[in-house]
Order: C-alpha cells, then sequence, then structure tokens
C-alpha cells in the first residue's frame, strides 16, 4: 500500500503541472475566463486566516496564498476582488509576521530588526499599490488625482470602495511609519489622512470600529503635528463603542499610542489585561487579531520597562 501511495504522487505533480500548463497556453480570451472563475474563490480570501486561532498556521500558510493571488492579478489584471485581497493579505502579513516580531528581535539583534522592518516596509507598498490599483480600476487617474486635489477625486467614491481605500490608506501610513526620515514618502501624509477620512465619511461604522481603530494611532502619532491625544482617545472610545470592547487590538492600540506618550504605566497595565481577558472564540470572524493582540498585550507586559521611566 505505502509503495503504490508513493508511486502515485509524480503523477498527481504531473496532471498539477499540465492543467497550469493548458491555463497558461490557453487563447488570451479563455484564460481570462478561467481566471475569473477562480477568482470568485478569493473575494473572501483573508477570511480563512482571519478565523484562525493559530497564528503560526497562518505565518506558514499565507505567502503561498499571496503568491497564488499575484499570478490570478497576471490574468486579470483590474480584478477589484484580487486587489483588495491582495492589498488586505500584504498588509496583515507584514504587520503580523514581520514588523512585530521585529520588536522581539531588536532587544538581540538591532542590524537584522532592521532589515526586517526594511522587508516590512516593502511589504506595504506592494499593498498600499495593489490598492491603489484597484481604485484606478474604477475611477482612471484616482491615484494623481489625490496628490493635485484630493477632495474632488474622493467625493465619487463610494461605499462600495471603503475596504479598498482603508487597507491602501493602512499600508501607506504604516509604511511611511517605518521610517520617517523618508521624506518622499513623508509628503504623501495628508493623502493617507484624506483617504482615511473619506472612509470615515461615507460609513464611520465599516469593519466595527476598524476606522477609528486605526485613527487611534494615526492621531497619537500625528500629536502637535496636526493631531491630538484628545483625539486619539476620542477615536478609541467609539472604536469601542462599534465593538462592543470585544476587540483585543483596540485596547493594544490604545495603550501603545495614548498611555505611552502620556507615560501613564497604570493605564498600559489595564488597558492590556482588557485585550488578554477576551475570549477569542467569542468572534470567530476576530479570532485571528484577538490572538495576535493579545501575544502583543502579553509582550508589550513583559518589556514595559523599556517604555516607562
Amino acid at each position: 500500500m505505502l509503495t503504490r501511495t508513493k508511486s502515485r504522487l509524480p503523477v498527481l505533480r504531473l496532471l498539477t503541472i499540465l492543467a497550469l500548463s493548458n491555463l497558461l497556453l490557453s487563447g488570451c480570451a479563455l484564460r481570462k475566463a478561467a481566471v475569473k472563475s477562480i477568482t470568485g474563490n478569493f473575494d473572501h480570501a483573508m477570511d480563512a486566516y482571519t478565523s484562525d486561532g493559530d497564528p503560526l498556521l497562518v505565518r506558514d500558510a499565507m505567502p503561498a496564498t499571496l503568491k497564488m493571488i499575484e499570478v490570478l492579478l497576471t490574468g486579470s489584471p483590474d480584478n477589484r476582488n484580487l486587489l483588495t485581497a491582495a492589498a488586505s493579505g500584504f498588509t496583515m502579513y507584514s504587520h503580523a509576521f514581520v514588523m512585530q516580531p521585529a520588536d522581539t528581535v531588536e532587544l538581540h539583534d538591532i542590524s537584522q530588526a532592521r532589515d526586517m522592518r526594511d522587508r516590512g516596509k516593502q511589504l506595504l507598498l506592494r499593498a498600499r499599490d495593489y490598492g491603489l490599483r484597484g481604485l484606478e480600476a474604477t475611477y482612471p487617474g484616482f491615484t494623481v488625482g489625490l496628490h493635485r486635489n484630493a477632495d474632488s477625486t474622493l467625493h465619487q467614491t463610494t461605499t462600495a470602495d471603503i475596504s479598498l481605500m482603508f487597507w491602501t490608506a493602512a499600508a501607506w501610513g504604516s509604511a511611511i511609519g517605518v521610517n520617517t526620515d523618508d521624506y518622499n514618502l513623508v509628503l504623501d501624509l495628508p493623502v493617507v489622512g484624506h483617504l482615511i477620512h473619506r472612509c470615515l465619511q461615507l460609513d464611520e461604522s465599516w469593519g466595527n470600529g476598524q476606522l477609528h481603530e486605526f485613527m487611534i494611532s494615526w492621531e497619537a502619532g500625528r500629536a502637535g503635528m496636526g493631531g491630538s491625544l484628545d483625539s486619539a482617545e476620542y477615536h478609541f472610545q467609539q472604536a469601542l463603542e462599534l465593538n462592543h470592547g470585544e476587540s483585543a487590538s483596540t485596547y493594544v492600540s490604545a495603550a501603545e499610542s495614548i498611555t505611552i506618550k502620556t507615560q501613564n504605566r497604570d493605564r498600559f497595565i489595564k488597558l492590556l489585561k482588557k485585550a488578554i481577558a477576551i475570549d477569542p472564540d467569542t468572534h470567530p470572524n476576530m479570532r485571528l487579531a484577538n490572538v495576535l493582540a493579545q501575544q502583543r498585550a502579553h509582550w508589550l507586559l513583559n518589556h514595559i520597562d523599556h517604555y516607562f521611566l
């Protein structure tokens, strides 16, 4: 039985190669039709990951999915479903599995941590570009318009565009935050603000408070430069109201963005303990985000003296 099972593996590989070859060698119209039929499976490509409670499994599996999405995009370059999946997927992967681990690595290897953040930045810029491509597919000239006249360019967008705009803004803003010495990128900060504010204008409840959660770090990070801690606090409360206090990342974001700046150690501990107390299984669609945020909360508590005098 074992011998027969082993002998079948090369045959399965051969069949897979032949199937892919037929797809790639088919006529353009046929190839596009095949890709279009496949993309339906990627409408919610990231859902299978966001509901998983095993971050290591997701970390190892996600790159293959992201590359498959890129392969499909070669046959359907303007497919908004694929472009949204690419924008969200590369952003999530960079944050969860490149940028955050860099903080841990930095404790014993600053050079490696810098390399990891540089890689994370490139992944975020890739995510941003996919997001902009998706918006360009519906609104030709969108990217140029953002820089020339953001208000009129964004005025044409609808609630159907929020996902693309959010992930574009999240990736773009995070990439800027990696290295503020990249002045060409820093000049794009106002554009990121225009994108996220348009999302809030269209539907501030989108994503059960995700927009407001983004604004916590956005406002706190720009305190004294157009943002404020009071505004960050407002968005924190709005996010809690929308997600009913069941998103661990909301508490972690407030702890890192607000309490460290105000040097409020007691509130820092209180917020992180609230994040840890959440049951990730209560909301399956937020399971991965909650598990990752709780891991971050534990790490922050274990290194609290690094952030407070």
